[in-house]
């Protein structure tokens, strides 16, 4: 499984689990996938072709074994993403001082 439909995996199960997927919601998945990495950087042509192939990867594998297969994409995508060494620090220190400074309000958390 490509980290691609990795990403698209997840909420597929998590849908599929709730009712069955219909148009509206395949519509809304598909609405969000767009705009999320690692779809951003799909053509149009690859992005419809993973969206239209999962449906088929939902009625082979199940929701139970679309998460299975997408934890270690996952794990490959999240490790590519990581931040260096130190840097996830200096960046909440930046969001303290621009909270003390009146720049941005509360980021919670």
């Amino acid at each position: 499984m490509t980290p691609a439909e990795a990403v698209a995996a997840i909420p597929l199960a998590a849908i599929c689990c709730d009712s069955n997927v219909g148009r509206e919601k395949a519509a809304i998945l598909k609405e969000q996938l767009v705009h999320r990495s690692p779809s951003r950087r799909m053509t149009p042509l690859a992005f419809d072709e993973l969206i239209e192939g999962l449906p088929g990867l939902y009625r082979r594998d199940h929701w139970q074994e679309l998460i299975y297969q997408a934890i270690p994409a996952l794990t490959t995508l999240g490790n590519e993403l990581a931040l260096p060494t130190g840097r996830a620090a200096q960046i909440q220190e930046l969001l303290v001082l621009l909270q003390r400074q009146g720049l941005i309000g509360e980021t919670g958390g």
